[in-house]
């Protein structure tokens, strides 16, 4: 990788750039690869007579707010694996401020949050059009000067086959392209520079996440009419950028502080109602069976307008994922994503398992001579049974949502699942049951 950053300053022409771009898609794709031509090259990067149809997919999605939406360019193929390489040469020679978060190697939304624990007063802006005001000459500007001293010839066709043509004639870089991460971070760095030179004068730490710039400090330096902020907004304007006035928001200490949908009040966190969304997937599944959970699943997200590329998610996926995310954000040793992660698991399993038999309570306790006994985990609070069998001690956790009050209705399984055999325990099979309800035979 020092390699292409080595090489790239030292192309003289176009030729030479498709050269090493066919060199690194060889690298990463084989011997089988196919290489790209200088006519497709040439084909995309002509911006003035290439209608953009053929260019690009635009679409509409919507934001939080209601009736406004986000304009959304998707390349065509061939142009999307073209950027994916240039992506790839670009992270080689962007080297990234401390302040930038987002669309950085070994960076995350958690990173940035945690920049600003235990701050009395947070303040969250927002960059309007952040994409859109980057233009085709920013980009060939900052490829060409300090510190990148990109051939012009070079920087022109790279530009140019990573921004969009808009109505206006105007030439900026699309949301949406793989391309217009890297290439909007690479523009900000003066923006960067300049910004955390002003937030150390005021004692305040900043971070940008994208568009989406936060500063944080033990004292209020925000103010409209104050001088850092009349200052900030200078700084922003001269780099070709405006502050979006519906997006500024100041959070003081004993409040909900949020960055980047995270809550840091006391340590990084998600919303309550993130958690409470994992818990109704799963209460619904535990209770209706995942046929029926998922059906409610796909109505509630074609409702609320999220189905926009025609492919509704499967829940199981969904919630993996939130779970995953959950982890990230609060650590896996936290208390509730243990929990909820547990309840995940054990269905999955049973989906994923049979049934060979099962016993009501007291006939396992006649037949193997034994009192199961419902006990509670010192540490997490669960009830849990100890199912003593063939000298075997199985340990298994009991779903919130079963009903432990008259043991004479559940019954014990033994379940299997490839060659691992295991018990739960459920309601007593009566048409009912979970395990009816699982779709387990």
């Amino acid at each position: 990788m020092d390699a292409i950053k080595e090489k790239l300053v030292k192309l003289k022409n176009e030729q030479e750039f498709l050269d090493l771009l066919n060199e690194i898609v060889k690298d990463e794709m084989g011997d089988n690869f196919h290489p790209f031509t200088f006519q497709q090259l040439s084909f995309y990067a002509n911006t003035d007579k290439i209608p953009t149809e053929k260019r690009y997919h635009t679409f509409k999605i919507p934001k939080k707010k209601k009736g406004e939406f986000r304009i959304i360019s998707s390349p065509v193929q061939q142009l999307k694996n073209i950027q994916y390489f240039i992506k790839i040469i670009l992270e080689e020679l962007y080297e990234p401020k401390d302040c930038v978060m987002g669309f950085v190697k070994k960076r995350n939304v958690v990173d940035n949050a945690k920049k600003h624990l235990h701050k009395y007063y947070v303040q969250n802006l927002d960059i309007k059009d952040f994409f859109p005001s980057i233009t085709q000459d920013m980009i060939l500007k900052c490829l060409i000067c300090a510190p990148h001293h990109i051939n012009y010839q070079v920087a022109f066709m790279i530009a140019r086959l990573c921004c969009i043509r808009r109505e206006d004639d105007s030439k900026v870089l699309p949301q949406g392209s793989p391309t217009s991460p890297i290439l909007a971070n690479m523009v900000c760095s003066k923006l960067d520079d300049d910004i955390m030179n002003l937030a150390r004068q005021f004692d305040l730490d900043y971070t940008r996440y994208a568009d989406d710039m936060t500063f944080s400090g033990q004292y209020n330096s925000f103010k409209d009419e104050g001088r850092f902020m009349k200052l900030l907004t200078s700084i922003i304007e001269n780099n070709g950028f405006k502050l979006n006035p519906d997006k500024k928001r100041i959070q003081k200490h004993g409040s909900r502080q949020e960055v980047t949908g995270i809550i840091i009040s006391s340590k990084t966190n998600v919303r309550r109602k993130y958690i409470k969304s994992i818990r109704t997937m799963l209460h619904n599944w535990e209770t209706s069976g995942y046929a029926s959970a998922n059906k409610r699943f796909v109505e509630c997200y074609r409702k609320e307008g999220k189905n926009r590329y025609s492919v509704v998610p499967d829940m199981s996926n969904v919630i993996d994922g939130k779970l995953e995310y959950m982890k990230m954000v609060k650590g896996q040793g936290d208390i509730t994503y243990l929990r909820l992660k547990d309840r995940f698991d054990r269905l999955v399993s049973l989906s994923e398992s049979k049934v060979i038999m099962s016993w009501s309570w007291r006939d396992f306790e006649n037949e193997n001579g034994t009192n199961l006994e419902i006990k509670v985990s010192p540490v997490s609070k669960e009830k849990y049974v100890v199912i003593h069998k063939d000298n075997i001690s199985y340990r298994y956790f009991l779903p919130h949502s079963l009903d432990v009050s008259n043991l004479d209705n559940l019954q014990i399984n033994l379940v299997q699942r490839g060659e691992e055999k295991f018990y739960t325990i459920s309601e007593i099979e009566n048409g009912n049951s979970l395990l009816n309800l699982l779709g387990i035979k």
